[in-house]
């Protein structure tokens, strides 16, 4: 059932990263964990139905495209009938987290955009997956945007307290710019099959050449910039030290074990740019600051790691692969 789901595709890369953000904002808005809990219970639930709708919705309506390309996904292998079971359930889930947001009329519009966005993307004959730079915003939107909106906008409405604008401009900017870098990836890594069965993605129209420049000089200039104005309002004392750590442990990587970081380009021995840092350091950012004060934290952090364990192990699996080596190295040298 998770392979219908393509959980993998989002547990950890996307509501890992979502909740890091809402802790930030309870953070910079004073909210006790005691208070900050429940919400942090509904923003999972709500999360898993929506990104499990987006999988089955989009494997769904890529039916024939998969078909034609000699793609196999978890959705080619069932029946028809089991698809629709399980869109069904999907959409079961979405209208009981609409009644959990009932009293919260500006975070239950922002989850049902979201539920529209995907809706707009994926189905024909709108399916904007298809349309250039509309299946762009659309995915940027309905994965990181909205999803970043939604769940700040809950913890704001739930607990009567507004959000400064000096933090909401650069959390959105933030998301779309990383929302669109995702979509970007996708689209370049299934550049070849799109284009054999005539689908007309952004980067079908363009060439890959485009989408690479754009990322590299635009988009990703705006996802650091931004992230770290966040991490400025927000006041995390931890936010440079677990930035320098991630730092060091990529400079390990590439130095030592000679792996390539990589922005967009989805290659074999090249390691996504903050792969493990906005599921795991992200999120410690802001609960070790409320660790200070609050005790209930390290219960949380050690919940959210426990939740997100294949980031923590992917973090330190080159620094496990780098004292290997050296010992091996020391063993090798005591030898001769």
């Amino acid at each position: 059932m998770t392979k219908l789901f393509r959980v993998r595709d989002w547990w950890e890369p996307k509501i890992a990263c979502a909740l890091g953000t809402v802790y930030g904002a309870a953070l910079l808005l004073k909210i006790p964990l005691a208070m900050l809990w429940p919400f942090l219970l509904a923003i999972i639930v709500a999360m898993f139905f929506a990104a499990s709708y987006v999988s089955v919705l989009n494997d769904l309506t890529d039916w024939p495209d998969d078909l034609a390309s000699g793609k196999v996904t978890a959705s080619t292998e069932r029946s028809l009938g089991l698809r629709l079971a399980t869109l069904g359930f999907c959409l079961i889930g979405g209208l009981f987290v609409l009644f959990l947001f009932r009293h919260y009329p500006l975070t239950s519009l922002a989850y049902l955009a979201n539920w529209i966005v995907f809706a707009l993307y994926s189905i024909p004959p709108v399916r904007l997956k298809a349309r250039g730079a509309w299946g762009l915003l659309m995915d940027s939107f309905g994965s990181h945007v909205l999803p970043t909106l939604w769940g700040v906008m809950l913890i704001s409405e739930g607990t009567n307290r507004a959000l400064p604008v000096d933090f909401l401009i650069p959390l959105m900017l933030w998301a779309f710019a990383l929302g669109l870098r995702g979509i970007l990836f996708h689209q370049i890594r299934d550049y070849e099959n799109d284009q054999q069965i005539g689908v007309r993605t952004f980067v079908v129209r363009t060439g890959t050449n485009f989408p690479k420049a754009l990322v590299v000089w635009v988009l990703f200039p705006i996802e650091l910039v931004t992230l770290v104005l966040i991490l400025i309002r927000v006041g995390s004392p931890w936010a440079w030290p677990l930035m320098a750590f991630y730092f060091l442990v990529v400079s390990v990587r590439y130095f030592y074990l000679e792996v390539k970081i990589a922005l967009v380009t989805p290659s074999r021995g090249f390691h996504p740019v903050f792969e493990e840092y906005y599921p795991l350091l992200y999120p410690a950012t802001f609960l070790l600051a409320y660790a200070s004060t609050d005790s209930l934290a390290w219960m949380i952090l050690g919940l959210h790691f426990l939740l997100f364990p294949k980031s923590l192990d992917r973090l330190f699996a080159g620094g496990r692969k780098w004292i290997l080596l050296q010992a091996s190295t020391l063993w090798r040298t005591a030898r001769s």
